[in-house]
């Protein structure tokens, strides 16, 4: 699990990370960043799909990592989760250092079809043999490792 450095800031924010994993082709669905503002450097990076909590995430009742997981899925991709596997909880700093507080799940089946609803990043079915390389982020790469361990069966905390 990647941990806190000594010393890091509080979460400047809250996400809720998902890998789409698509059993019928052995793939999952990653997104290369598109730049937000001048000098952004997560620009060009491929990462997996993540959302920010939003106020109504945590008035909603219930889990607002849940909450915003099923919100962010649905404004992205247009699908509703049906089989969702928590993997990890971990923080995290960015390129851009923002500081963030994260749960990451794994999503095997869904309701509808996936679709890039929101355009704001280009994403891509990657091969599950190919994930990890694509990846261009530590954080990515061990979000993709965890799940990958889980997909064979083995015990990931």
């Amino acid at each position: 699990m990647i941990e806190k450095t000594e010393g890091s800031p509080p979460p400047t924010h809250e996400l809720a990370i998902f890998l789409l994993y698509d059993p019928n082709t052995n793939e999952f669905l990653l997104e290369e960043r598109r730049a937000k503002f001048k000098g952004d450097k997560m620009a060009g990076f491929v990462v997996v799909p993540a959302g920010k909590l939003e106020p109504e995430d945590y008035l909603q009742g219930g889990d607002p990592f849940i909450n915003a997981l099923f919100r962010e899925v649905g404004e992205e991709f247009g699908v509703v989760p049906e089989s969702i596997t928590f993997l990890i909880e971990t923080e995290f700093t960015t390129p851009n250092q923002h500081f963030y507080r994260s749960r990451v799940f794994l999503i095997t089946r869904w309701a509808g079809e996936v679709v890039n609803k929101e355009g704001k990043h280009e994403h891509e079915w990657v091969p599950l043999s190919e994930a990890e390389d694509r990846a261009s982020l530590t954080e990515s790469k061990e979000f993709i490792a965890a799940a990958k361990a889980r997909l064979n069966g083995l015990n990931v905390t």
